[in-house]
């Protein structure tokens, strides 16, 4: 009986890495990670609530670097897996753009105290449109320190049309000389947006991504790092009920892969069981086969969209030489017989094929649950019950013992 367990246990195995080498290359070819990496990513951006967060991470260069060609029938060209830095990197990055293109010229000016040469200056701009924001942007962008501010301001006036706004407003910083520049570090400040404030600044005020990332600055007490590790940890959370998406969605595809394979090979539970139980040599083949793999395979091997292809290979070589050997016998196949001028299936019963079929049917059913089990299960219990079957056997057999009297005691 123990061997008959092992042949159906082995049987599906195999067939479970079979199915599972299937699944890789169709999740690697449709992309099924990366679609429900790209549903986790519209879940932690409230893509429903306002679809511009997520919109300007997705168009991120990094991002669009990461992501996968376009294919046929390619369900998402999003990245299978994302690191938790590098969301939160992209994240701050577009958000700290949002915050340098929503700026204005009041907010340099808001920025500097009250006795700052620089604001005094920005305060006497006649016109504080945006595009004097965007002309000083793009020139704190360039003037790191008071030093490049002054040497690059000449060739900034030299760019701008004369008489316009943007020009004279660096004409009038020129005018007020060098001390003007000593407080360009705040500006810059403002501009890169370091402190947390200037990250959420950019948000849509009222909006759930809002609230979720001002709760995580609450607990990280204002402390940038420690944002960053909220930010990275939330982003674990929700890529982590992402993953049970898409691993519940592969159970349905190798559940149907499964019983796709059970008709292909026409195995049929109940008539492997049938076939073992009636046929002493398919069974100890079978099992022999069955601890030669636990044997020389200490664990499985790890399955991925690079080598499916080569293990799909190797699981189809041992499927059609080793136990293709034994397909009759296992009554894996189609054969078939003509009976009174009728072709059935062999082995099936003329007077009622439909019940024939629907106890095959049946058995594919059984032969498909089984391999939507996974590989994995089916190695650990393979090896356990080999393991136990080993142990039998070295229990019944004779093991001689020699004492001290060189007398050699037999012991059952």
């Amino acid at each position: 009986m123990l061997q008959i367990i092992i042949g159906i246990i082995f049987i599906y195995l195999l067939l479970s890495l079979f199915a599972t080498t299937i699944n890789e290359l169709l999740a690697s070819w449709r992309n099924w990670r990366g679609y429900y990496l790209d549903e986790g990513l519209r879940k932690l951006l409230e893509h429903s609530n306002d679809d511009q967060p997520y919109k300007e991470f997705v168009s991120n260069p990094l991002y669009q670097q990461l992501g996968k060609h376009k294919l046929f029938m390619r369900v998402s060209r999003a990245p299978s897996y994302l690191k938790n830095s590098t969301f939160s990197s992209i994240l701050f990055t577009v958000l700290r753009e949002k915050h340098r293109n929503s700026l204005t010229l009041d907010d340099f000016v808001n920025a500097l105290p009250d006795e700052s040469p620089l604001r005094s200056t920005l305060e006497n701009v006649e016109t504080k449109g945006n595009e004097v924001a965007n002309t000083m942007k793009a020139f704190l962008a360039k003037a790191k320190t008071k030093e490049d501010a002054v040497n690059n301001l000449n060739r900034y006036i030299s760019k701008l049309p004369e008489g316009s706004p943007s020009r004279t407003a660096l004409e009038k910083l020129k005018a007020s000389g060098d001390h003007v520049f000593d407080d360009i570090g705040i500006l810059q400040n403002v501009l890169a947006a370091k402190n947390i404030d200037g990250i959420l600044n950019a948000l849509p005020k009222d909006g759930k991504l809002e609230r979720i990332l001002n709760q995580l600055k609450e607990e990280a007490d204002d402390r940038v790092e420690d944002f960053k590790g909220k930010v990275d940890f939330w982003f674990d959370e929700v890529m982590s009920r992402s993953a049970g998406w898409y691993k519940r969605h592969l159970q349905i595809v190798t559940l149907l892969i499964g019983f796709g394979i059970a008709g292909f090979l026409n195995a049929d539970t109940f008539r492997i069981y049938h076939h073992l139980s009636t046929n002493t040599d398919a069974r100890q083949h079978v099992a022999e086969l069955a601890a030669d793999f636990v044997k020389n395979n200490e664990e499985l091997p790890e399955i991925n969209g690079l080598n499916a292809k080569k293990i799909q290979g190797e699981l189809h070589s041992m499927l059609t030489e080793d136990v293709g050997k034994l397909r009759n016998p296992l009554g894996l196949g189609w054969e078939f017989e003509t009976i009174n001028g009728v072709t059935i299936v062999k082995g099936d019963d003329i007077n009622d094929p439909v019940g024939s079929w629907a106890l095959r049917i049946l058995g594919w059913l059984v032969t498909a649950l089984a391999i939507s089990m996974g590989a994995p299960f089916w190695f650990d219990i393979l090896k356990r019950v080999v393991n136990i079957k080993g142990a039998g056997t070295n229990a019944n057999e004779k093991t001689q013992v020699v004492v001290n009297t060189q007398r050699v005691v037999t012991k059952e």
